[in-house]
């Protein structure tokens, strides 16, 4: 279920996934953009907003180890003024 106000790290994710020219980026860009150390977290953080439908995972191009994530227009809306 997704929360009232989401926290402000989500929605500098959020805010950097809507920025994004290609629409795509890689969970290790999120990190640094969030400033995490450990892709680990921003992969945590991806993954809950995935489950609140604000982000969507992307099949990995080429089948490499690389995962890919997508705004949704539910994402956009909560970083939207």
């Amino acid at each position: 279920m997704k929360p009232a106000s989401i926290p402000l790290i989500d929605h500098t994710a959020l805010a950097f996934l809507a920025e994004t020219p290609a629409g795509l980026s890689a969970t290790h860009h999120v990190a640094k953009a969030c400033g995490f150390g450990l892709t680990s977290m921003a992969r945590t953080m991806l993954r809950r907003l995935a489950r609140w439908g604000m982000v969507e995972g992307v099949t990995p191009i080429g089948g490499g180890n690389i995962y890919w994530w997508r705004i949704t227009d539910a994402g956009r809306k909560a970083v939207q003024p």
